[in-house]
């Protein structure tokens, strides 16, 4: 789940993992043959509502696409990226990848007027997760490969698992964090000596530390075998030189909300 949690611009796009911690993998002898035996396609449309940049107190509504190939349960090719699992076993996964990070553009806000562009860039990940009957812990590990921020992040969570109604409907909720690393805390917090000579602000150095943490819930309703809805709703609250950013402190805000609904169709 966390693996595709440091990839994305916006949490929404955990959801697409949700279903492979909550139901057993056996075969429901009602649902027909795939095409490949070995391999399944996800195709989902979805809408959330999130920050319009990381530390803002404006909000902005946007469409989610999702098509997903996954082979043999272990390799998953999506817009998150290319994730191979090396090593699963009933309890533990453990698994590394490339994807793309999201940049930021300094004419999403005025409050990053000024500031220039992080670009969007490839990455290179590690996950790990280990899964005791309901309980679910998750670490993740992103280190920028081109010329976005150019740094890493590292993040932690733990999740409840609630299956509300079996086979049909599943909630998980928990806490989680990120830590980042000096490269990305300058990118998407500081202000160097050029960016307070093009905006409003003052030079600022943010250094690397924990960077927010917080709360987040997951849903999944199975309408049929192959369609289903799922929902995300978090809170994340920045913290340390992120929170104390001026693009924070004086332009945003240090409590962050994030929102999503998506319909999928796996066959």
């Amino acid at each position: 789940m966390l693996k595709k949690h440091l990839l994305s611009a916006s949490v929404f796009a955990v959801v697409m993992t949700v279903s492979s911690l909550a139901y057993a993998e056996d075969k429901d002898p009602s649902e027909p043959d795939r095409l490949f035996e070995d391999w399944e396609f996800k195709l989902g449309a979805g809408v959330m509502y999130a920050p319009d940049y990381e530390g803002s107190d404006d909000y902005e509504a946007g469409f989610m696409p999702n098509v997903e190939i996954i082979w043999n349960d272990r390799v998953s090719l999506s817009f998150d990226g290319l994730m191979v699992d090396a090593v699963q076993t009933e309890n533990l996964t453990l698994g590394l990848g490339v994807g793309m990070t999201g940049g930021r553009d300094a004419s999403d806000n005025d409050a990053l007027k000024g500031l220039g562009d992080v670009d969007n860039s490839v990455a290179g990940v590690l996950y790990g997760s280990y899964q005791w009957e309901m309980l679910e812990f998750g670490a993740g590990f992103e280190q920028d490969l081109g010329n976005g921020h150019e740094g890493a992040l590292l993040g932690l969570e733990a999740n409840l698992i609630l299956p509300v109604i079996e086979d049909k409907f599943m909630i998980m909720v928990g806490p989680d964090m990120t830590w980042a690393s000096d490269d990305y805390m300058q990118s998407y917090f500081g202000i160097s000596s050029t960016q307070a000579g093009n905006s409003a602000y003052s030079k600022y150095d943010a250094g690397s530390g924990v960077k927010d943490v917080g709360l987040h819930a997951m849903a999944e309703y199975k309408i049929t075998n192959a369609v289903s809805l799922n929902m995300i709703t978090q809170y994340t609250k920045l913290v340390g030189d992120a929170a104390d950013s001026p693009i924070v402190k004086d332009k945003g805000d240090e409590n962050q909300f994030f929102t999503g609904l998506m319909l999928n169709y796996s066959f």
